[in-house]
């Protein structure tokens, strides 16, 4: 059985420049109790399933700031935290003809579950992870391999250069369940799971903060000034509510001594990695370090 239990979900994987996968988790003795909170808020409001994309309006705001405020209190009681890593398709590693994203997903999640299962958590959890049901990843296929096949994966350490592994989902589903200690995997719909849907709305938020921290700085300077009627500005309705969330949540990081940067990297990133919230870039490791690209 499991004893704890986390969230997945993805942003702009495979478009714009920056993207990125969140996780949610938690020991499994809290887990009804987040699910309760979060189910109550989305009930008080008229939004039946959020989603980051579709955020262009107060009334989808009120709830996500609802939705962070949730999520900090239980911070605050030490029941939950945040995983999140991001890329950007312009460094060395990224920036390549007939780049694979489906696979480049694959390794993407592979460093976040090390991170926050291995590293973030003690390495006796036993985990049911649940990501969004329409990522690319055919988890079904993983969880089927799972529950029906035992094989030895040799060694301690996963090799990343090992694209077979990738890209055959046997092996790939094996190497999780048993160096992850992944129990189940579930895929879950984000309108019937609301961890899912705070995943959602972290991943968007990361990827925005990179995205537009430029119209974000400028929108800030002009909300700011003593003379804003001085400034033109050109933002759009939608941006403007975003701008509001992430400052709430910058607000919110700052207040609690998390270490979580905006302003100096120009986009969200913890500077403390030992802290519950851990928002990470991905960096090329090595020169040979490159995504993997279609087969012709």
């Amino acid at each position: 059985m499991n004893t704890h239990i986390a969230y997945s979900d993805e942003s702009n994987w495979n478009s714009g420049r920056f993207r990125t996968i969140a996780l949610i988790s938690m020991e499994k003795q809290y887990h009804e109790d987040i699910i309760y909170k979060l189910s109550s808020a989305i009930a008080d409001s008229d939004v039946t399933e959020f989603k980051w994309k579709n955020l262009n309006g107060a009334k989808q705001r009120f709830l996500a700031e609802k939705k962070i405020r949730i999520f900090f209190n239980l911070l605050d009681e030490q029941k939950i935290r945040l995983d999140s890593i991001i890329w950007d398709i312009n460094d060395t590693r990224h920036a390549l003809q007939g780049r694979d994203d489906v696979q480049n997903l694959a390794r993407m999640y592979y460093h976040l579950l090390r991170t926050a299962f291995k590293l973030k958590w003690q390495d006796t959890a036993i985990w049911k992870f649940i990501p969004d049901k329409f990522s690319d990843i055919n988890w079904k296929d993983l969880f089927e391999i799972l529950n029906n096949v035992s094989v030895t994966i040799e060694g301690n350490e996963f090799n990343l250069e090992n694209d077979q592994l990738f890209e055959n989902n046997n092996e790939f589903g094996i190497y999780l369940k048993k160096h992850f200690h992944i129990h189940e995997i579930s895929e879950g719909e984000s309108k019937e799971e609301p961890l899912i849907q705070l995943a959602d709305l972290f991943a968007g938020l990361c990827s925005f903060s990179w995205e537009n921290y430029d119209k974000y700085e400028l929108w800030l300077n002009q909300k700011d000034s003593m003379f804003e009627s001085l400034f033109t500005m050109e933002h759009s309705k939608r941006d403007e509510e975003r701008f509001k969330i992430l400052k709430y949540f910058d607000d919110n990081c700052k207040n609690r001594k998390l270490y979580v940067s905006l302003k100096s990297h120009r986009g969200l990133i913890s500077k403390d990695p030992k802290k519950p919230i851990n928002i990470w870039k991905y960096v090329p490791q090595h020169g040979m370090d490159k995504a993997p690209t279609k087969i012709k």
